[in-house]
C-alpha cells in the first residue's frame, strides 16, 4: 500500500517562510529547475555552473566534459558554508570540490546533494554503474547529507551515497500556477472523458506509451501539454490533442476539462506537473517509477507500459463520477501544502540540520 510519508516540511508551518539564513551557500546547478530555484533562493545561495563555474546570468550550457567538472570542483571558494549539488551530474563536482577542500574535511564546508532526478535510477541499464558503485564509500564520506523531493529519488540514490543523512522536501508548485488551480473545482467531467499530461518530448516522459494505451479506450480523449508534441508520431492519433505550451488561462482550463491526469513516466523524482493535477482536482495516476507514488493508492499506480497504463486509466475512469471527485477533493488535501513559501522554508531547515 503505498501512501503519504512524512517529510521534512511537516515539521514548518505553513506561515513560517523566516528570514534567509546566514549560511553562506553555493548551488552547483546544470540547468535549475524553478522548484530548485525555490531551494536555492532560500539560502540565498551563489548560483555556480557545475562545469564551466559560471553564474545563472551567463547562460551556460552543459558541456559533457569530466574534467571541466574536476576543474571547477577543485578551483571553486573554500569559503562556503554549505555547498549543494542541484542534481547527481553536478554530484561529480561536488565530490571533486569535498575531495579537494581541506573546510570539508575538518568540518566548517558542508556537502549537500539534492537528489531530484532519475539518473541513479537508470544506472542499472549502464556500465557507469560501476564507477558510482566503487566511489560509494568516498560519496558516503564526503556528502554531510542528501535531500530527496521524494523517498523514491532516495531510494534511487541510496546504493551510491553510503550511509548518509537524508530528509524529504517536496518541489513547491509556483505561486500563480496554485492560486489558479486551487480555485478550480474538481469535477472530474466524463463527457467526453478526457486525460490529460504535460511536459517535455524526453523519453522518459513516456509520452508515446500514453498515447498508444488511450488510443485503445473507446470514448477517451488525450490533451498533451508542451511544446514539440505536435511533431511526434503519436500526434497524428485521432484521439490526441497537442496544443502546445499554453498560457496560465488556458493551462488551467485544461486542468479544468480533464477528468483524470496522467504521468506516465518511466523516471521522474517527483513531478510537478503532477502536484499540479492534484492541487487542480483532477484525480491523478501514476507510474511506478515516479515519486507521485508516495502519494497515491495502489490503484492509482500502474507498470509505465501501454498495457498497464491502458488497464489503471479504465480502471478509474470507469467508476462513479461521484468517486471521481471524491478521489479529487482528497488528492489535493494531500498536495495542497507545497507552496513555495513553505517548501522554501522546509529545504532551508533540512540544511541547517545538516551543517555541522
Amino acid at each position: 500500500m503505498t501512501g503519504q510519508r512524512a517529510t521534512a516540511a511537516d515539521a514548518v508551518s505553513a506561515a513560517d517562510s523566516g528570514p534567509e539564513t546566514d549560511l553562506n551557500a553555493c548551488m552547483l546547478f546544470q540547468n535549475p529547475h524553478p522548484a530548485h530555484r525555490t531551494f536555492g533562493d532560500a539560502l540565498g545561495a551563489e548560483y555556480v555552473h557545475f562545469e564551466t563555474g559560471e553564474g545563472l546570468a551567463d547562460g551556460s550550457r552543459t558541456l559533457d566534459d569530466e574534467f571541466a567538472r574536476l576543474e571547477t570542483g577543485t578551483t571553486l571558494s573554500g569559503d562556503y558554508d554549505v555547498v549543494i549539488a542541484e542534481g547527481t551530474a553536478p554530484l561529480q563536482t561536488l565530490l571533486a570540490y569535498g575531495a579537494s577542500h581541506p573546510s570539508t574535511l575538518f568540518g566548517s564546508t558542508a556537502l549537500v546533494y539534492l537528489a531530484a532526478d532519475e539518473t541513479f535510477l537508470t544506472l542499472r541499464n549502464r556500465g557507469t554503474r560501476h564507477v558510482w558503485t566503487a566511489l560509494e564509500p568516498v560519496t558516503g564520506r564526503l556528502l554531510d547529507g542528501a535531500i530527496g523531493v521524494s523517498e523514491t529519488a532516495l531510494e534511487w540514490a541510496r546504493p551510491y551515497l553510503g550511509a548518509v543523512h537524508t530528509r524529504v522536501v517536496r518541489p513547491p508548485i509556483a505561486p500563480a500556477k496554485y492560486d489558479r488551480l486551487r480555485s478550480l473545482e474538481p469535477a472530474s467531467p466524463d463527457d467526453p472523458v478526457e486525460l490529460l499530461t504535460a511536459g517535455t518530448t524526453k523519453p522518459a516522459n513516456n509520452v508515446a506509451a500514453l498515447a498508444s494505451a488511450a488510443d485503445r479506450l473507446p470514448g477517451v480523449e488525450l490533451t498533451i501539454l508542451g511544446a514539440g508534441h505536435d511533431e511526434e508520431p503519436y500526434a497524428s492519433l485521432e484521439s490526441v490533442r497537442t496544443p502546445g505550451f499554453v498560457d496560465l488561462e488556458a493551462f488551467a482550463a485544461a486542468f479544468a476539462r480533464a477528468s483524470l491526469y496522467v504521468q506516465p513516466s518511466i523516471g521522474d523524482a517527483f513531478p510537478v506537473a503532477a502536484m499540479e493535477g492534484m492541487l487542480s482536482g483532477t484525480p491523478v495516476i501514476a507510474s511506478t517509477e515516479t515519486g507521485t507514488r508516495e502519494v497515491l493508492p495502489e490503484r492509482n499506480v500502474f507498470e509505465p507500459h501501454v498495457d498497464d497504463i491502458a488497464d489503471c486509466i479504465d480502471r478509474v475512469r470507469t467508476m462513479d463520477r461521484t468517486a471521481r471527485i471524491e478521489m479529487g477533493r482528497r488528492h489535493r488535501q494531500r498536495i495542497e501544502d507545497c507552496t513555495e513559501s513553505r517548501q522554501a522554508a522546509a529545504f532551508r531547515a533540512a540544511v541547517e540540520g545538516m551543517v555541522r
